[in-house]
């Protein structure tokens, strides 16, 4: 076809909208009296649809593209309106598009499904149609104790497998961190976007030897030891490996901070036999590879 047979009539149009799953870490119900140590889960921004379509159900943050704006600018647009949430453009990622014709009843509609992960220490605000927005523990969506409207059940899901990859092969964990944090921090992140515990010893000597992934926090570090300990710890490396829990000297957990590094080498790969027993379709595929998925 060439530019002058061209009719734009010959093509029905449809619209095209931007969905945002918004993970973070929420506080995970400890039983009472059970003596286990409070730890944190994956959780995910929803809103309480409005409106007269889906009114009233749990959805994904997201609406239609303005015809003037892009798809990263519409998400980060969609996600202050109906979540009072501002993310820079950095922190969203687009991993997917959905078109079945039959998704949403009101018209064809194809959405462009992004992703991100982020620390949340301010109070969010529902807006435009969005009647409620609210943090919800991913795994009342997994188990299907809460059914999300259209077909963002799948969107969640699918966005969950690309953050479990990204997390193994960027530094987009450090998003859910403090600006300072122990190893211990770390992989509670870790394994609440996995969805299982890793081995302690195993995990630290792993993310210490991917370059430029971590730096000691020595300000901190030295904030809290002693004058003796400053000197015994000077001399070792600025990346050692130390407990998860104070010594009987009274020592405190080493800090870190962000390093240098956005993409990790080697990347922070779970344990392959765990992996094998999720029965995922992410299972030995790599990030570059999930993006390229129609």
């Amino acid at each position: 076809m060439t530019a002058n047979s061209y009719d734009p009539s010959e093509f029905p149009p449809f619209a095209v909208t931007v969905d945002i799953a918004v993970f973070t870490l929420m506080d995970r119900p400890v039983p009472p009296k059970s003596g286990q140590a409070p730890r944190k889960e994956l959780a995910a921004v929803l809103i309480v649809r409005g409106g007269d379509t889906e009114a009233g159900r749990y959805a994904l943050p997201g609406g239609f593209v303005h015809i003037d704006e892009d798809l990263s600018e519409a998400a980060i647009r969609e996600l202050h309106e109906e979540a009072g949430l501002e993310l820079p453009t950095s922190a969203i990622h687009q991993f997917r598009a959905y078109g079945d014709p039959d998704r949403d009843p009101r018209m064809r509609v194809v959405t462009v499904a992004h992703t991100a992960l982020t620390s949340i220490d301010v109070a969010l605000e529902a807006g435009t149609d969005a009647k409620e927005v609210e943090i919800v523990p991913v795994r009342k969506v997994l188990n299907g104790e809460i059914s999300l409207a259209f077909d963002h059940d799948q969107i969640l899901r699918d966005a969950l497998e690309f953050v479990q990859v990204l997390v193994e092969e960027t530094s987009a964990i450090l998003e859910l961190c403090p600006e300072s944090f122990t190893l211990t921090e770390l992989r509670h992140a870790c394994e609440a976007v996995w969805g299982y515990e890793v081995d302690r010893a195993t995990f630290n000597k792993r993310v210490l030897h991917i370059e430029g992934f971590l730096e000691a926090d020595d300000s901190e570090m030295y904030q809290l030891l002693p004058s003796k300990s400053f000197m015994s710890m000077s001399m070792e490396s600025s990346l050692m490996e130390t407990p998860s829990k104070p010594s009987t000297r009274g020592r405190p957990a080493k800090q870190y901070r962000r390093g240098w590094a956005e993409t990790l080498h080697p990347p922070l790969l779970r344990p392959r036999d765990r992996l094998k027993e999720t029965e995922s379709w992410y299972e030995n595929v790599s990030l570059k590879s999930l993006m390229s998925e129609d």
